[in-house]
């Protein structure tokens, strides 16, 4: 799915909200918009880049009713077979709002929320010189996330990673050895 133009969210005259800690970092990979995307109500950019150490840092800023927030997180690739690396940034005003960094053979990502429905999330195409794709999408506050599906040119298939099981769809005989 190619990425979703969308104008990049304005700055607040005087503010520095929306600047990452490391855009002034000089490096192997100087932070940049790679994403940016809408859903929801929600428009979001994502920044990345890399360190000395090959570590990515990651940031999305995120606009929703007139409430702003910039959160991040710095770390490794996904490596060791793994597909995906993910967090979900909270902030006040805001939905949960969940980020993905994938290897560039993932084809699609779908988020699974405890009541069942299905939410597809958006990818970037691959930021080659990061050997990255990036993954956004907004979630519901009162609908946790459950597990994802991910779909990728490695395996025939599908990849499901259980994140969370409502206590909801334990039957009797599970809840008896409690």
């Amino acid at each position: 799915m190619p990425a979703i133009e969308v104008p990049r969210p304005a700055r607040p005259p005087g503010s520095r909200l929306l600047e990452p800690p490391f855009r002034q970092a000089q490096g192997p990979s100087a932070s940049r918009e790679v994403f940016a995307g809408q859903s929801a109500g929600v428009r979001w950019t994502v920044q990345a880049g890399s360190d000395h150490a090959g570590r990515i840092n990651t940031f999305v800023t995120r606009i929703h009713r007139g409430a702003t927030a910039t959160s991040g997180v710095t770390g490794s690739p996904p490596r060791d077979g793994q597909f995906v690396s993910m967090w979900i940034g909270r902030a006040s005003g805001l939905p949960p709002f969940l980020v993905l960094r994938t290897i560039p053979e993932v084809t699609y990502v779908t988020a699974v929320l405890a009541s069942g429905d299905r939410r597809p999330v958006a990818l970037s195409p691959v930021i080659e010189d990061l050997g990255l794709r990036f993954g956004a999408a907004p979630l519901p506050e009162e609908d946790p996330l459950a597990s994802m599906e991910i779909g990728n040119r490695l395996r025939r298939g599908t990849q499901i990673i259980d994140l969370w099981r409502p206590p909801g769809r334990l039957g009797p005989a599970a809840l008896r050895g409690c």
